[in-house]
């Protein structure tokens, strides 16, 4: 249950970076700045992350698929969170939303599960 759970929610996961781009001696180097993570919120593009992640530059999403997108930001009406959008293309993979629980119907003692990784996907349990 909890692999499956973990193999669903996974494809929804993405890693937000500043892209940037700095001239050198031989030309432009690209570079990326790791911020954190989001989760895509729906299948139009919205991606939820906490506001610590926002920033002004410019952002890039890189999904489970390795999948790169630009994000806009969007109004969240929460000072805890930030929202932004996947710019699509026609290249844009099928964007899957991640499946929330109601924190409400857990019983004590549940087990709960935390997905996350800057490089690479990892996973936190515990107990409610």
């Amino acid at each position: 249950m909890i692999v499956g759970a973990i193999a669903e929610s996974s494809v929804s996961v993405v890693r937000i970076y500043v892209a940037s781009a700095t001239s050198t001696d031989t030309g432009v180097s690209a570079s990326q700045t790791f911020l954190g993570l989001g989760v895509i919120a729906n299948a139009d593009g919205a991606v939820v992350s906490d506001a610590s992640v926002s920033d002004d530059k410019e952002l890039v999403a890189v999904l489970s698929t390795g999948y790169a997108a630009k994000l806009t930001k969007k109004q969240s009406g929460s000072p805890e969170l930030a929202v932004f959008e996947i710019v699509k293309e026609k290249n844009t993979p099928k964007l899957v939303p991640v499946s929330v629980g109601d924190s409400n119907k857990l019983a004590l003692g549940q087990t709960v599960i935390s997905i996350s990784g800057k490089d690479q996907t990892s996973v936190s349990g515990g107990l409610s």
